[in-house]
Formats: structure tokens, C-alpha cells, sequence
């Protein structure tokens, strides 16, 4: 089951991760040389190493993510599929950074497209990389995510059913001891004359204590993998939930770039994040709290950025500004609260799950050597009672 969850995590945060990878990617073609139009000054400079940092970063996990999940399972298609889809799109998506970077500049002393004004050729080949990214890489992702979700599930629910029929098991095996043992008892009284025979008394104890004991270890094992399954979950809930919010960042930033084809894209990930956050429930207040001033109408950063999107007009400067801006009040500064909110209650979530998890391994702790040297001690003190009495007869 441990294992199982590993993989889970680890598909899950690939989704997270290719998410603001093609958001990133975005903010990069969207930002150009960082200088504004208008004026030249490089307003943006800021936010162009941030997002570049970013860009790196998520690489970078998207990387690790892929060789955790191919070194769990070398044989699985999804991941050798979602390797190569990766490496195509980091040659269309850097080239299209590239493209940007470098295009003839109508300012002094610069080069690239000014921030807002992308050159149409980035455009191109950055929407080539981007419809990569939603029609073939986050949905396998996403897939790959809900299969390894799934498999946990499965795992923690044998797991407890494993518990259950083991006790039930451990239980009629004792009961049957228990009857044995008195018949056996009863029979060489009579045969030994004796009332009462010390070794098979010593013997009956252990058997009845082996069988009582692993009764209960089974119960709380399969009660405690139960509740890592429950906790895993809980987690990943909310790790969708942080998945779904940085696709509506990126879609803002899509919206941005190329406003014609992204909006029913934007309108659709706003669905499934306030969707996924109301989930959450109670837990997630905080986090709730955050999204208000992202999202709501009129005056939250997503509806002022899309307000001030029409790249005709100097307002680019300031739409660009507050999307990718860090400075209070700016949907990126507002981000970051909201996310940490999220990062909290997903810790909290993963610590109860290794909680429930060092639970069930507490369970069995010592079973695996335990019952044989308590057979053995059963039939030492078996012997014990019984030999003497043969000594009689000799």
C-alpha cells in the first residue's frame, strides 16, 4: 500500500507540475524582453527571471516526477508515452520562448518583442506546444493520475478485507484450539489419573493468547489501512485541488496570449477549480477565503485582468501587470496566499496519512517472528506435561 501511494503522489504532482509548466511557458512568450511598449523601461524584467526561474523549476519536477514513476514500473506505456510527448513539447515551447526573446525589437538598444506584444511566430509555435499540453499530455496525466488514485483505493480496501477475513480467520482457528485442547486435556486426565496436568494448562494459555492476540493486531491492521486510504485520499484531494487552480493561472495567461481561442478554456477551468475547492468542504475555508479576491467579480484579479486584455490599447501594460506582477493586490501576489493555504492543509493531510500508515505498521510489528516462538513455547510446555506421565508406565 505504501507503494501504492508513492505512485500516486508522484502522478499526481506530474499533473500539478506539466499544469504550470505550459502556464509558465505562457508568462514567458506573454512577457518577451520584459520591457513595456510604450516606453521602453523594462517594467517586466522582474517578472520575466520570475517566471523563467519557474519555468526551470517545474522542468526540473516534471523530470524527477516521470523517473520516480518509470523506476516503480519500467514495463508502463503511459509514462514511456508521456516521456516522449514531454520532450516534444520542450522543443516546440523553447523555441517559441526563443522566438520571442530574439525578434527584431522597434526600441533602442534592445532585442526581442516588447511585454504584450509577442512576435506572431512565437504565437504559432507556442500554441502548437499548448494545444500538445491540453489534448494530449495533462488529459494522459490526468488519466494516469485517476489510475494510480484508483489503485490505492483498491489497495488500502483489500488490505482492511485481508484484516477482516484474517481475524475472522485467526478467531474460529482459536476457538477450534480451545475445544482440542479441552478434549485433549480431558483424555489424558483420565488416562494419567490426574486432575489437573501444569504443562497442558501452560500450553492451552499460549495457544489462547497467540490466537487472541493476533485477533486484535488483524482488527486494528485492517482498521488502520482503512484509514491511510481515507487520509491518501483526503490528500489528494486536495493536491487536485491546487492542480485545478494553477490551471485557471495559466489559462489566464492563455487568455492573455491568444484571447480568441483560450476563452471557453479559462471559463472551463474556473468550473472545475471552484468545483474541486468546494470539495474540500470546511477544510477548505481558508483556502476559500484566499480564492475570493482571485476570482470574484468585479473587482478580483482574474475579472480586472480579462477587463484590461485588449492588447490594442497601452491597458496591456497594466493587465500585464497585474498577472504576473508580485506587488499586493496583484493576482500573483493573491496566488501565493491562496496557494499556501492549500500547501497547509495538503501537509496537514500527508502527515495524518504517515500517522495512520505507522499505525498499521505498529500492527503487525513482531508478528513476523512472534507466533513461532509461541508455538514453540506451546509445544515445550505440551511436552513437559505429557512426558512425565509416560515415565510412569515405563
Amino acid at each position: 500500500m505504501a507503494q501504492h501511494a508513492r505512485i500516486a503522489s508522484d502522478a499526481s504532482d506530474l499533473y500539478f507540475s506539466l499544469s504550470d509548466l505550459d502556464a509558465e511557458a505562457a508568462r514567458l512568450v506573454l512577457l518577451g524582453n520584459g520591457a513595456d511598449p510604450g516606453t521602453g523601461a523594462l517594467d517586466h524584467a522582474g517578472d520575466q527571471i520570475a517566471a523563467l526561474d519557474a519555468y526551470n523549476q517545474r522542468t526540473a519536477q516534471v523530470d524527477a516526477d516521470l523517473r520516480q514513476l518509470a523506476g516503480e514500473d519500467p514495463n508502463a506505456a503511459p509514462v514511456t508515452a508521456l516521456t516522449g510527448g514531454v520532450t516534444e513539447y520542450h522543443q516546440v515551447a523553447d523555441a517559441a520562448i526563443a522566438l520571442d526573446q530574439t525578434a527584431p525589437s522597434t526600441l533602442a538598444d534592445t532585442m526581442g518583442a516588447p511585454s504584450g506584444q509577442p512576435a506572431a511566430a512565437a504565437i504559432g509555435y507556442y500554441a502548437r506546444a499548448t494545444t500538445l499540453m491540453q489534448s494530449r499530455l495533462l488529459p494522459e496525466a490526468r488519466a494516469l493520475r485517476d489510475e494510480t488514485s484508483n489503485a490505492l483505493s483498491d489497495a488500502a480496501a483489500s488490505a482492511h478485507l485481508a484484516g477482516i477475513i484474517g481475524a475472522s480467520a485467526v478467531g474460529a482457528m482459536g476457538l477450534l484450539a480451545l475445544v482440542l485442547a479441552s478434549r485433549m486435556h480431558r483424555r489424558l486426565r483420565l488416562w494419567f489419573r490426574r486432575t489437573l496436568n501444569p504443562g497442558m494448562l501452560v500450553a492451552l494459555l499460549v495457544a489462547l493468547g497467540l490466537a487472541i492476540g493476533s485477533l486484535f493486531a488483524l482488527i486494528a491492521t485492517a482498521r488502520d489501512a482503512s484509514a491511510a486510504g481515507a487520509r491518501f485520499a483526503d490528500y489528494l484531494a486536495v493536491t487536485r485541488a491546487r492542480a485545478a487552480s494553477y490551471d485557471v493561472d495559466g489559462a489566464v495567461t492563455r487568455y492573455l496570449l491568444m484571447p480568441d481561442t483560450t476563452d471557453q478554456q479559462l471559463t472551463k477551468a474556473l468550473s472545475t477549480a471552484n468545483g474541486e475547492l468546494t470539495g474540500l468542504g470546511s477544510a477548505g475555508t481558508e483556502a476559500a477565503a484566499r480564492w475570493k479576491p482571485i476570482v470574484q467579480a468585479p473587482q478580483g484579479d482574474i475579472p480586472a485582468i480579462i477587463g484590461r486584455s485588449d492588447i490594442s490599447t497601452a491597458d496591456i501594460s497594466n493587465a500585464l501587470a497585474r498577472d504576473t506582477g508580485t506587488a499586493r493586490g496583484d493576482e500573483a501576489f493573491d496566488f501565493y496566499y491562496y496557494d499556501a493555504a492549500l500547501v497547509k492543509l495538503s501537509d496537514e493531510r500527508h502527515a495524518a496519512f504517515d500517522t495512520a500508515m505507522a499505525s498499521a505498521r505498529s500492527d503487525l510489528a513482531g508478528w513476523s517472528w512472534l507466533p513461532w516462538s509461541l508455538v514453540a513455547a506451546a509445544l515445550l510446555a505440551l511436552g513437559f506435561g505429557v512426558w512425565p506421565r509416560f515415565g510412569e508406565y515405563r
